[in-house]
């Protein structure tokens, strides 16, 4: 059965949010939350699930929504798929999901969750893709007890790389072989006049970055490109700018300096910054970056998440 806690909640009152004018009026309580939270600060945002929806005619929004009082205190960014048949998320380029609520509130999570599952608006089932072994979805089903009947299937691995307190905390966490091949291959990028810097959104306006990113992204797959189709195009014009211009992405840039006020960009890729709990406490967290590229050379396989 459901814990007292969960059945109750009578702090919490629900609602459920179909059109997407009033998701986007949300959107600034949204990302207040989201940066409370431990979820990902790209595929957590307002700004993805609403271009995810605008740009995906199969997706009709279903946003569960948590309040305490008048303040936000949980989101579950669903959208009814399959003919408003099945809910999910809206899993268009996501490389995992969540549900966003400040850090360490699984009982908002599992009032979510219990909400959705006990208030269907026409869908027989709910089909959460994408979840990390640590998210806040599957660590709040420890409250639900066995109320509701769910299954787990392990996907895929992802990985990411944990950044460090500075770049010298970077370079004494490798060996002397990895150093001396760093120092060999940023000789060999001076050579060659490559220069590596994170675009400012102060001085590069964001409104720029997504025909930078496709147009390099294109360059290197012409074909079974996820970015091939004009909705997938559409979809990063309007949720890279945003994101960019409030530092929830960041874009690392590598290019060779010339006389125009922007170097000729050779390497672009999209940094996405979070913060996950530290494996030996549930209440320490550590930055760590996710790393999606598009580059025109390949080097060697990188971290992706």
């Amino acid at each position: 059965m459901v814990t007292e806690s969960v059945r109750s909640s009578p702090s919490l009152h629900f609602q459920v949010l179909t059109r997407l004018p009033e998701i986007v009026a949300l959107t600034p309580e949204w990302e207040s939350l989201l940066g409370r939270s431990t979820c990902n600060y790209g595929f957590g945002s307002a700004y993805w699930f609403v271009a995810s929806c605008r740009h995906n005619s199969s997706f009709s929004p279903h946003l569960v929504v948590a309040r305490r009082g008048e303040k936000l205190a949980g989101v579950l960014p669903l959208v009814l798929v399959e003919g408003g048949k099945e809910a999910a998320f809206a899993n268009y380029l996501t490389d995992y999901n969540d549900a966003v609520v400040a850090a360490n509130d699984l009982e908002t999570v599992a009032a979510l969750l219990h909400f959705a599952c006990s208030q269907p608006n026409g869908y027989t089932s709910i089909n959460l893709k994408h979840l990390r072994p640590d998210s806040n979805c599957l660590q709040a089903m420890s409250l639900l007890k066995h109320d509701l009947k769910h299954t787990f299937r392990e996907t895929l691995p992802c990985y990411y790389l944990q950044l460090p307190a500075s770049h010298d905390g970077f370079l004494r966490s490798k060996d002397s072989r990895f150093r001396k091949r760093l120092k060999r291959l940023q000789a060999l990028a001076a050579a060659a006049g490559l220069t590596a810097c994170e675009l400012d959104p102060a001085t590069f306006a964001p409104s720029q970055l997504p025909d930078l990113f496709l147009s390099l992204h294109l360059q290197r797959r012409k074909v079974k490109s996820c970015f091939e189709l004009s909705t997938a195009q559409n979809f990063v014009s309007e949720m890279m700018p945003p994101l960019d211009a409030t530092s929830r992405i960041g874009a690392p840039l590598c290019g060779r300096e010339n006389p125009l006020p922007r170097p000729r960009c050779v390497c672009i890729g999209i940094l996405h910054i979070e913060r996950v709990r530290h494996p030996h406490s549930s209440e320490s967290f550590a930055d760590v970056a996710i790393v999606k590229r598009t580059r025109l050379v390949e080097l060697s396989p990188q971290p992706r998440r």
